[in-house]
């Protein structure tokens, strides 16, 4: 009977450590994925506030420098884009001497999975050119769509929105 006994007491501990290890295994893999989620999206949101910041930081100085900036984070379509009209743009920030200091206020990953990501972006802004030296104060809303390339978000879409 004892060997009965002790059989039954090991095949119980047996079991209930398999579930406990299935158990701690189960919530590592939870935690871990939990983790890997934050870091994608705050490297998205990094990307897309990047972008805007570029976008909406100018110098009638240097154009370039911005147009190097924007292109520097953008891929697909929004490169493209932006791209094409860059000389244009280059022309007016630098004859109308726009210039522009942004902040960004605020922004949320709306959707993000490991190869795309849609993010909101809102930021203020202080923009000055030759009929308003002093400035003037401008909101935007944002939202971007980013792909994952090589391990790098880059901003295949922009829109703003209201």
């Amino acid at each position: 009977m004892d060997t009965g006994r002790t059989l039954a007491r090991t095949i119980v501990a047996s079991v209930v450590a398999s579930v406990l290890l299935a158990s701690a295994g189960g919530v590592l893999w939870y935690l871990r994925a939990q983790h890997d989620h934050r870091e994608r999206d705050a490297a998205v949101t990094a990307a897309a506030r990047n972008e805007v910041l570029a976008l909406l930081t100018l110098s009638p100085d240097n154009p370039q420098a911005t147009r190097d900036r924007v292109l520097a984070g953008a891929t697909g379509a929004w490169r493209e884009e932006f791209a094409r009209g860059a000389g244009p743009f280059n022309q007016v920030v630098h004859t109308g001497q726009v210039g522009s200091r942004a902040a960004i206020s605020a922004s949320a990953v709306q959707h993000a999975d490991q190869r795309r990501a849609t993010v909101l972006v809102s930021a203020n802004a202080v923009i000055q050119n030759a009929d308003s030296p002093r400035g003037h104060p401008g909101a935007y809303r944002v939202r971007l769509v980013l792909e994952n390339q090589d391990g790098n978000w880059l901003v295949s879409d922009l829109e703003f929105v209201a």
